[in-house]
């Protein structure tokens, strides 16, 4: 699009939808080079035309009502429509990722993005899930594993600012000196260990914690056995901590 050829009001339009920011790559859709066309006629209608990542992009609602917002402040428009398209493959991969950083929120999904659209990293494989988590659970009871199913864990027992047990919901106590969470922080943190048992500082960065974005879900699989890889039978580990402070 040559903003040469552009008339007074598709230059107005242009310059209010670079207050349209498309929320996954954290940029607005002008920089990004969305914005394929802006088509102003006699009678007030305009024609946008954008390109977005994919043709089912979720934010597609989104991004139609923040140009309808910003272009309602135009006087000399009576109509919007919005024609929208998909970016060709090299715009895609110009554009996905370039604002984040690797500790950015959602860079996972840009990365599985460019490798699964640029035929790399990751492959689709059928395989039977039950099968998959049979083999998990094997590996896990012939390493002294114990898994129980059913109950829920109620509280995250702390003394002298240690773990020593955790409590479930059938009222049994099981001794541990390290756990691991796969619940959200603030689950673990504010209702299992209780705020009484963290100081200020890091309560407040729990809260501020942010939980809202993309979600991606990676399925690995390894060419070798999981136990010559993880060494499962020779580790000698007392503890595993993963962290106890939360980049914000």
């Amino acid at each position: 699009m040559e903003l040469s050829d552009l008339s007074e009001i598709e230059s107005k339009v242009l310059n209010q939808l670079q207050g349209v920011v498309d929320p996954e790559l954290g940029s607005d859709i002008v920089d990004l080079g969305m914005v394929k066309g802006v088509d102003h006629h006699d009678d007030g209608h305009v024609l946008i035309t954008v390109a977005l990542t994919t043709s089912g992009c979720p934010l597609r609602a989104q991004i139609q009502r923040d140009i309808h917002s910003k272009l309602s402040h135009i006087q000399e428009i009576t109509k919007i429509k919005i024609n929208w398209t998909e970016l060709t493959q090299d715009e895609k991969s110009d554009v996905i990722g370039t604002n984040l950083g690797a500790r950015s929120p959602g860079s996972i999904l840009n990365l599985l993005y460019n490798q699964a659209t640029n035929n790399s990293l990751f492959r689709i494989n059928k395989f039977n899930t039950n099968s998959l988590l049979k083999s998990i659970e094997d590996i896990c009871k012939k390493n002294n594993v114990e898994i129980q199913t059913d109950k829920k864990v109620e509280k995250i027992n702390i003394s002298n600012q240690s773990v020593n047990s955790v409590l479930l919901n059938t009222g049994e106590q099981i001794e541990t000196s390290a756990i691991i969470s796969n619940l959200d922080p603030k689950t673990t943190y504010l209702e299992l260990v209780g705020a009484s048992n963290l100081d200020t500082d890091f309560i407040r960065r729990t809260n501020n914690y942010r939980t809202r974005g993309t979600v991606a879900k990676v399925n690995i699989e390894f060419k070798n056995d999981i136990q010559k890889i993880c060494a499962l039978e020779k580790c000698k580990c007392q503890k595993i901590q993963l962290t106890y402070t939360i980049d914000m």
